[in-house]
């Protein structure tokens, strides 16, 4: 990374990417997107510098507003049913909805299950975004399916490459091959 880089943050919890940067001395331009009241107000906390470009809302495949089901026990609260007896009403919207000033560095997307709709959102941006790191974990509904096939078929259908793979979470990091 360097100074100026854009890094966009969907599902950002508290913003731990853009504190491990800070804690490098590297300073981004960071946008997160949390759904999530109470991380949200943790993001907020966490990242005084960037309070222009937080939002509390869920990325999306469309704009408008959905369910957000909370688990406040796990951190994995998403706008998939995945069984929750909470939920709340959240904003959503499309990510090529908002202008960024230059290309977004990395995208990184931990979305709960919900990485497919975020990244068809993306419409034509994606092809502005050097690096996409997916987790596509098992965590998609009640049945707790995994998205990376899905993910890596719609990746790969728009000039992205495969370049790491973390076994362990269920992560991985895609180059845009048009940009490198």
């Amino acid at each position: 990374f360097s100074e100026g880089d854009i890094v966009v943050d969907c599902g950002s919890n508290v913003g731990e990417i853009n504190i491990a940067l800070k804690l490098l001395n590297i300073e981004i331009d960071y946008f997160g997107f949390e759904p999530d009241p109470k991380s949200f107000e943790s993001l907020k906390l966490n990242n005084p510098e960037s309070l222009e470009n937080l939002n509390q809302l869920g990325l999306s495949n469309s704009n408008g507003e959905s369910n957000f089901y909370l688990d406040s026990f796990g951190g994995n609260s998403s706008l998939v049913d995945f069984g929750s007896d909470s939920k709340i009403t959240v904003k959503t919207k499309r990510l090529d909805t908002f202008e960024f000033n230059d290309q977004i560095k990395l995208l990184k997307i931990d979305a709960e299950g919900f990485e497919l709709e975020v990244l068809e959102g993306c419409g034509e941006l994606l092809k502005k975004i050097n690096y996409i790191s997916v987790d596509y974990g098992a965590e998609k509904g009640k049945n707790q399916d995994l998205t990376i096939v899905e993910v890596n078929n719609l990746l790969y259908e728009n000039n992205f490459k495969l370049i790491s793979f973390n076994e362990n979470r269920i992560i991985g990091l895609y180059v845009n091959n048009q940009l490198s």
